[in-house]
């Protein structure tokens, strides 16, 4: 399973990336929306995990682009501050506050919960 990890910040970049890979999951990166869309045009991503405050772009103007160009992905959206589950029309996955519980995000991408 694909995943593409979005998020202005390095430190939970890396580490949510090596807990996802350690959970069997192939991750690629990316620091910003505009990098995740170019990354979402060339790889056919199962799941982006996307912050939602970033610069440029947020993480729900980064999900309905990739909607758009990819309307099987999968999007979920991860915060630093309380996330008011608010998708503004677009089809998420689920919803995870900073630090993210990873059994629980791992059981999503599984197909094991909802959140």
């Amino acid at each position: 399973m694909s995943i593409l990890l979005v998020d202005d910040d390095y430190g939970t970049r890396v580490t949510l990336s090596i807990a996802l890979k350690n959970g069997g999951f192939d991750v690629d990166l990316a620091e910003d929306g505009p990098q995740a869309l170019d990354k979402v045009g060339m790889v056919p991503y199962d799941w982006v995990i996307s912050d939602v405050v970033m610069p440029g772009m947020s993480g729900i103007d980064l999900a309905r682009e990739i909607k758009r160009l990819r309307p099987g992905c999968k999007i979920v959206i991860i915060s630093g501050c309380k996330i008011r589950r608010k998708s503004n029309g677009v089809n998420i996955a689920g919803f995870f506050e900073k630090p993210v519980n990873v059994a629980g995000l791992c059981n999503l991408l599984r197909g094991e919960q909802k959140t």
